[in-house]
Formats: structure tokens, C-alpha cells, sequence
């Protein structure tokens, strides 16, 4: 069964809003990244990223209420208003939705940080806030309340493949008919610990050799991208169809795609994707950084290009054990074969794959 894109919401370091990340993508210079000092016990780094400004979010809830909520929770909740506003739904229009958060690092911010409270000796009262905060599943709870949803609400947190599985189980509940509409996306917040683990993975770092397992050298990420699903329709205020969605073992060629598929590819992985023949491709991951669910922003890039037919300038992917520039994608092929997928190979030898089409 198909589902439709009736509404998407983006934040991150490119801005706030599908506006924001089509102006950022049709920039060929990119976005300007952030350095961010850590300092450890042994040395100090200064590890480039895209930071996420959720100030916006104040449009939609009162400040007062917000007071309680950290940053990876903020994220997520501005990205479901963003996605709820551009399908046009509000709270008398919603039905019966359903809400799927997708997550890497989760609330990694905030478990170290409780952590911390409980070993240090001068602060034997930890806060239970912070505790509160520090469940993963914290995010999508506080989305359903804020938003008055009394449907099935779910996390879920797997560090490559948690999009495609959050897009697979809310097709599922549409064909199910166990809701009429899902709020699904994925967000991550910046983590200091995480920031500086990607930096020592950079295959330009200065003290010792690169490791095999290098990743690509986009900054690091943080943001949001939520979706709202609805059951298939042809509405034209839709961006795009979801024909299919899922993971699979790692083969090199995902059956799933229909023949001259377009794909998009994640390279925020570890493991450097297999060579995919003739196949185009394009990597946006220069626009909102490397971060666990960069795969959601990928998935808001094929929406648009479908719904426009726009060409935006392609950055790097990784491809065998060399970094090569892939081919940007055009508005004449994205309208001759009406098809992109979402790909991105995971660590452990899965791949995830997530096809949209115009019809």
C-alpha cells in the first residue's frame, strides 16, 4: 500500500522550514559550519558542525510551557508543528494520527548529563527533570501532549536504520487502518561525546593514521525532519507518494527500487557503500551535516524534487574505498522516471531503502 507526504517540517542548521532547506540546497556554496571546542583530560578538538536554532518553536507553544523541555525534545516538536502546519492540519482536522519518532543518538545529551549529577559527590540530588528528560522515548511523549494525540505513539532507536523502520511501521498502520493519518520524522541533537568521536573518526584528523572505518567528512548534524502520512490519495497539494519503505540484508542492489531508480544516498554511515554500477545518485548531507537520521532530510529532498521537478547541486558521497563526487540530480529526470529512493547502508551490513514516486 502507498502512503502520501501531505505535509513536511525540517529544522536544522540550514534554518526552519521546507523554504529553508530549498534555498540552502539551491546554494552551491553550502552552509557555513560552527566549530565547537572539546576539551578532554588528554587533548582538545574542534569538531565543525550545523547547530539547530528552536526559537520558532515559541509560534506554536507558549514559552512558558517549554521551560521543562531540552533541546532534543524541542527539535522534534518544532519539526511536528512545521510538518502539521504545511499539510494544513490542525487539531479539529487530525483524525485519528498515530506519531513514530526515529532516533540515533536519542536523548544521549541529557543521560550524560544525569549521569554526571549521580557521581558527583557535592550533588547527591539529581534532578527529575533531567532524569525525565533522559528517557529516549521522551521526545514522542511530549509531542502527544502537546499536540492532545491519544493514538499509538512509538520510538524507535536504532542508530542506522531507525528512519526506514519508522517509515515501514507507519505505512503498516495505514494499511492497517489503525489510524488515518502519522506524524512520523526523525531528530538528533548534537552531543559534545559524539561530536568528538566523529572527529576522531575524520580521515583528516592530525594525530595518528585514519582508521578504517572512516566516514565522510560532512560537520556534524543536528535537527529535525517530520512527515505527515496520510492514506494514499492524488490530492495535488501532496509532494509525493511512499511506495515502499524497509530494511533489508546487505546485497548491493535493493530489489525494492523499480528499474532506473534515482537515489539519494546517506553516506553518514561508517561502512562505505559498494559500488552501484550506472546507477545516479546525489548526497545533500553538505546541507544539514552527518547525524544518525540524516536519512529523514534525504526523504524531504526527494519530496521536493518530485513535487517541483527542481535540480539542486549534488555534494559527496562515498563510493567502494574513495570519495567521489556523485551526479546531481535533474528536473527533466526527475520527472521522466518519477522515482527516488532513499538509501543507506548500515554498519552492521543492512540497508535501508525508502522509495518515493510522483503517482
Amino acid at each position: 500500500m502507498k502512503a502520501t507526504i501531505t505535509g513536511i517540517g525540517v529544522v536544522g542548521g540550514f534554518g526552519c522550514g521546507v523554504s529553508a532547506l530549498e534555498k540552502a540546497a539551491a546554494e552551491s556554496t553550502g552552509i557555513p559550519a560552527k566549530t565547537f571546542k572539546i576539551r578532554t583530560t588528554d587533548v582538545q578538538a574542534d569538531v565543525s558542525c550545523f547547530l539547530a536554532d528552536t526559537t520558532s518553536l515559541a509560534a506554536f507553544v507558549p514559552r512558558k510551557a517549554l521551560r521543562r523541555i531540552d533541546h532534543f525534545a524541542r527539535l522534534a516538536l518544532l519539526g511536528s508543528y512545521l510538518a502539521l502546519a504545511d499539510a494544513g492540519l490542525d487539531e479539529n482536522r487530525r483524525g485519528r494520527m498515530g506519531i513514530v519518532v526515529a532516533t540515533g543518538y536519542g536523548s544521549t545529551c541529557d543521560t550524560f548529563d544525569f549521569l554526571n549529577t549521580t557521581l558527583d559527590e557535592d550533588d547527591p540530588c539529581s534532578s527529575p527533570i533531567r532524569f525525565a528528560n533522559s528517557v529516549h522515548s521522551a521526545a514522542a511523549a511530549h509531542i502527544a501532549a502537546f499536540l492532545g494525540e491519544h493514538g499509538p505513539t512509538l520510538t524507535i532507536n536504532q542508530y542506522d536504520m531507525s528512519v526506514p523502520l519508522a517509515f515501514q511501521t507507519a505505512c503498516q498502520w495505514l494499511e492497517e487502518d489503525r489510524v488515518d493519518s502519522v506524524l512520523v520524522g526523525g531528530a538528533d541533537e548534537f552531543s559534545r561525546a559524539m561530536g568528538f568521536y566523529t572527529q576522531h573518526l575524520q580521515p583528516g584528523r592530525k594525530s595518528g593514521p585514519p582508521p578504517d572505518d572512516a566516514i565522510t567528512q560532512s560537520p556534524v548534524g543536528e535537527g529535525s525532519a517530520f512527515f505527515v502520512l496520510e492514506k494514499d490519495s492524488e490530492e495535488p497539494s501532496s509532494y509525493a507518494h511512499v511506495s515502499s519503505a524497509g530494511v533489508t540484508a546487505m546485497n548491493g542492489s535493493p530489489d525494492a527500487a523499480p528499474p532506473g531508480t534515482k537515489m539519494i544516498v546517506n553516506p553518514d554511515s561508517r561502512r562505505t557503500a559498494p559500488q552501484r554500477g550506472n546507477t545516479e545518485c546525489a548526497s545533500f548531507a553538505h546541507l544539514y551535516g552527518s547525524l544518525p537520521v540524516g536519512m529523514a532530510f534525504d526523504i524531504a529532498m526527494a519530496a521536493i524534487m518530485l513535487k517541483t521537478g527542481k535540480r539542486y547541486p549534488a555534494g559527496t558521497a562515498i563510493a567502494g574505498d574513495r570519495r567521489q563526487k556523485v551526479t546531481p540530480l535533474r528536473a527533466a529526470q526527475v520527472r521522466d522516471h518519477q522515482h527516488i529512493g532513499c538509501l543507506k547502508f548500515g554498519l552492521a551490513g543492512d540497508v535501508g531503502l525508502v522509495v518515493l514516486s510522483t503517482k
